[in-house]
């Protein structure tokens, strides 16, 4: 089945290809010009039922950060809503660093799992 809330969250304009298993509640994603996947895993929550947890496989650190990012909040009240806060934070750095003029790098992206 074709979850249409979580196509609208991965036809973002800096997401450039993704791959989507919404039974397993995992998604791929790759960003501007960065060839590394992104692994983004949904599960139901433990602590607040209906809603959703993520664990993401990368989190960012550009040129102009001093630290990775990385989320605090890692829970959304539906699937598309932990799917896009999980990538939210990681598309504005991006597109921060891009908008200053800076060139995207593989290492920007910073296995986290």
């Amino acid at each position: 089945m074709i979850d249409l809330e979580i196509n609208r969250v991965l036809a973002h304009p800096l997401i450039t290809r993704s791959k989507a298993n919404n039974a397993r509640g995992t998604y791929w994603v790759q960003i501007g010009t960065l060839k590394t996947e992104i692994l983004i895993m949904l599960t139901p929550s433990a602590e607040k039922p209906g809603w959703f947890d993520f664990r993401i496989s990368h989190t960012i650190k550009t040129p102009l950060q001093a630290v990775p990012y990385h989320p605090i909040n890692r829970s959304g009240s539906s699937r598309a809503n932990a799917l896009h806060i999980a990538l939210r934070t990681i598309l504005h750095q991006y597109r921060t660093a891009i908008n200053n003029g800076l060139t995207p790098g593989e290492d920007w992206l910073v296995w986290q799992l």
